[in-house]
């Protein structure tokens, strides 16, 4: 799944991409690091809603390449791959509501059931 999204979504959850968040929001007032956070994790779930509709997308386009045999290895393969990063995303995302959940205050029945709408089959 070669799109420039990718790497936006894969990397937004990395420790290394919350480390330099969370020195983004030294010296801010509690408010504004709640809001901060609930912009992270809106942002982080629409990236992933945009992903799953490319990865649905992705099939029909690979669907003429199907008809061929030899490259079915191959693309099987990457969208397998790409099944387990949305997979990965998804939880990241689910981890990082559990443990801000009181940080981002009622945001959060919002933000997990919008997370949860997010069917990746």
């Amino acid at each position: 799944m070669a799109n420039k999204n990718k790497d936006t979504l894969s990397n937004l959850m990395t420790p290394e991409s919350l480390s330099l968040f969370f020195a983004r929001l030294e010296g801010l007032d509690n408010a504004e690091i709640q809001k901060a956070k609930e912009l992270y994790l809106r942002n982080a779930i629409t990236e992933l809603a945009s992903e799953q509709k490319q990865y649905k997308i992705s099939w029909l386009v690979m669907g003429l390449h199907l008809l061929i045999p030899i490259f079915w290895p191959m693309l099987l393969g990457s969208q397998k791959q790409a099944k387990i990063e949305l997979y990965e995303a998804k939880e990241r995302i689910e981890n990082a509501l559990k443990v801000w959940r009181h940080d981002i205050g009622r945001s959060y029945l919002e933000l997990k059931t919008k997370l949860d709408a997010i069917e990746l089959k």
